[in-house]
């Protein structure tokens, strides 16, 4: 476990929104900040789908046992009962992998956002040689089960539609002996070990994120940037903040409470749509399939 936080979670928050307003606004962009956010999604994804890629696995165990019980049966109404069972398998497993696309998504944007990151030199390398290491193996074990369920799926549709041919068994028994060898290569994942390997790198790349923002070292401060701390305008003074070049999409405002430049709150309500029906809160949207926002 880490050491325990000299901030707790509310000491930061308040920091966060003592920031200056424009220090606020210039800082939601940061490469250190991006980083944080995609460690701490990482591991709030790992949370709720490792418990999935368990399953997957065990399911991807099973699937081998039905295959090699269709290769090995001559009897047709147990073959349509087995490829049933595997159908209503695969179904569930192809639901199931949603969720883990979501973490790999996690995982691919931390990728980029760290290599931007280590180009500027903006934090430790050795929090990014660790993400190479282990975790990165570990990842690389989630991308194969998913792939496997894929083939599988491939597989099994060819077994459906080549259903009476006599050839069939063998290419079930082939299929059978090339999930064996992708399963024992995925073998050795261990979800809670990447669990525990993705909150120590969020702790420590939280650490550098306090750093940069100049606030009381703390943890899980990427708890906090997720939740879009940095993005809450709903009670600022933005009125002699210059807003040249700075993005402003997701920022969420009020038209009682946000204070903007002259002249800048019509243009800016232009490009923003209300968090929900009735609501005086305001979020600025991507417009015309702009990356950016800037007013």
């Amino acid at each position: 476990m880490p050491p325990r936080a000299c901030a707790s979670t509310e000491d930061l928050r308040r920091a966060l929104y003592a920031l200056p307003p424009g220090q606020r606004l210039a800082l939601r962009r940061h490469p250190v900040v991006a980083v944080s956010i995609h460690c701490s999604s990482l591991v709030r994804g790992l949370a709720q789908h490792g418990e999935t890629a368990r399953n997957l696995l065990r399911d991807l165990d099973h699937t081998h046992a039905l295959l090699l019980d269709f290769a090995g049966t001559q009897d047709e109404i147990d073959a349509a009962r087995i490829l049933g069972i595997l159908s209503l398998e695969l179904n569930r497993d192809h639901r199931r992998r949603r969720g883990l696309e979501t973490v790999m998504n996690h995982a691919s944007d931390l990728d980029l956002a760290f290599d931007l990151v280590l180009n500027q030199h903006d934090i430790n390398h050795r929090i990014v040689l660790n993400r190479q290491g282990v975790l990165s193996h570990q990842l690389d074990l989630v991308r194969a089960l998913l792939s496997s369920v894929d083939q599988v799926r491939s597989e099994f549709r060819d077994l459906m539609n080549d259903f009476g041919s006599a050839s069939n068994r063998a290419r079930a028994l082939d299929y059978a002996h090339a999930l064996d060898l992708r399963l024992g290569r995925v073998r050795d994942f261990d979800p809670d070990r990447l669990l525990t390997l993705a909150r120590s790198l969020s702790w420590s790349v939280d650490m550098q994120a306090c750093r940069t923002l100049g606030l009381p070292r703390g943890g899980w401060i990427g708890a906090l940037l997720t939740d879009g701390v940095l993005d809450d305008f709903t009670k600022a003074d933005l009125a002699s903040v210059d807003m040249t070049g700075l993005d402003l999409s997701g920022v969420r405002w009020s038209h009682q409470g946000t204070i903007w430049p002259p002249g800048q709150e019509d243009r800016i309500r232009r490009v923003s749509q209300k968090a929900e029906p009735g609501s005086d809160i305001w979020v600025v949207i991507r417009a015309d399939g702009a990356d950016i926002v800037q007013v």
